[in-house]
């Protein structure tokens, strides 16, 4: 099973993803390799090292996400 690193809940969306793209690598013949992918607007990064593999999941739309202490309301109360 592959170590698994996201710094969000929402990054848990690309890991089928990353699982898919390391079983085509191993079926491709690598024991070394790294590469990184922008999903759904996360940056993943798979990596294989011998028998160990790494998916890294980094980022997300709710980093941008600010919302107000109060909001106007049509009536002027806040």
């Amino acid at each position: 099973m592959a170590r698994l690193l996201a710094d969000s809940p929402e990054g848990a969306k690309a890991i089928p993803f990353a699982l898919g793209k390391l079983r085509a690598l191993r079926a491709q013949g690598f024991s070394q390799i790294t590469q990184r992918y922008e999903v759904m607007g996360f940056q993943v990064r798979v990596t294989i090292i011998g028998a160990d593999e790494f998916i890294e999941v980094r980022g997300s739309a709710w980093d941008y996400l600010v919302l107000p202490a109060s909001t106007a309301h049509p009536e002027g109360i806040t």
